[in-house]
């Protein structure tokens, strides 16, 4: 990751990280959804680092661990989010 928009998604990622902790003690939904805000920012910024470390090397950005890695999480991420296929109709 030597790019800024990874290093946005690292800062972001622990911005969510500490807003679900704190979450856990007081039970206010305001930061339960600005930690989920974070998280689906993080989501978008590591996206967005994928594409332009593919566009740097010329090829896909899975094929190599590190790339394989980000779209893992990328996926998990999005079902955790509830932004991906669900099994509710």
């Amino acid at each position: 990751m030597n790019n800024a928009w990874g290093y946005a998604s690292i800062a972001i990622y622990a911005a969510s990280f500490f807003c679900y902790a704190r979450f856990l003690y007081t039970n206010d939904r305001r930061i339960g959804r600005v930690a989920t805000m974070c998280l689906a920012l993080g989501i978008i910024l590591q996206y967005a680092a994928l594409l332009e470390r593919s566009r740097w090397i010329h090829s896909v950005p899975y094929d190599d661990l590190y790339g394989s890695m980000s779209l893992l999480l990328i996926s998990g991420l999005k079902f955790f989010t509830g932004s991906g296929p669900s099994a509710r109709s």
